[in-house]
């Protein structure tokens, strides 16, 4: 099962992408500013608009799960938000007795094993902070039978840091690429998250809302797995 967990205390989605990479990957859509695209390579597409709708069919639609339904609701975009997309999912997970987030039946093809990008544009309204439930979730997780900390893939906010954590792990070891301080609530960032087999690195970059890279990091990864 992969889990879009409730992020932070308060935060907005808006399209989530998996892609499996046949070539050295980089972002998947050259203009950051446009929704994410179905192509062949596409294992799971979210779009928000309205519904919970995957657009892959090599994966499942999700599952929502929500002790308050009220608290997962769907906003059209207004003046101050981007343009040039419909609208975004809103999860309010700030009371910790009703935790809300979306679950996707396993499947081979959301196990991530070669090159691949994750995309996310995401909207921190609030973080939580340390000995809270939100100390460190999720954008996407895709967590094994033992616990997330092996998870095969994770897109993570460290609210003690205010920093985003991209994670991934392959026969027992694991890669980090983490943003340390530069994670900002009140508004839209597109993070991305890439497994370069080409290039033997594992890339993570976030654009602002303007198009622009705002932060980039890679870090290196070895031929074999990890």
């Amino acid at each position: 099962m992969m889990k879009g967990e409730g992020i932070v205390k308060r935060t907005i989605l808006m399209g989530v992408a998996l892609t499996l990479m046949v070539i050295a990957p980089v972002w998947s859509q050259t203009d950051p500013l446009t929704p994410f695209t179905k192509d062949e390579n596409t294992v799971l597409l979210l779009h928000f608009d309205g519904d919970y709708t995957n657009e892959s069919d090599s994966s499942a639609d999700p599952t929502i799960h929500t002790d308050d339904p009220a608290r997962m609701t769907f906003v059209t975009h207004g003046a101050d938000d981007l343009s040039g997309f419909g609208s975004y999912l809103q999860l309010d997970n700030s009371d910790t007795a009703a935790r809300s987030y979306l679950a996707i039946a396993d499947t081979a093809a959301l196990d991530l094993t070669g090159a691949f990008t994750i995309e996310c544009w995401a909207y921190i309204e609030e973080f939580g902070v340390e000995g809270d439930p939100y100390y460190f979730p999720a954008f996407v997780n895709k967590p094994t039978a033992d616990n997330w900390v092996t998870s095969n893939y994770r897109m993570a906010v460290l609210s003690a840091e205010n920093s985003v954590w991209g994670y991934y792990s392959k026969s027992g070891g694991h890669v980090i690429a983490n943003t340390p301080f530069i994670a900002q609530e009140g508004d839209w960032f597109r993070y991305t998250l890439i497994r370069d087999t080409t290039a033997n690195k594992f890339r993570y970059i976030i654009h602002s809302r303007d198009g622009k890279v705002f932060f980039y990091k890679d870090v290196d990864i070895t031929p074999s797995g990890e």
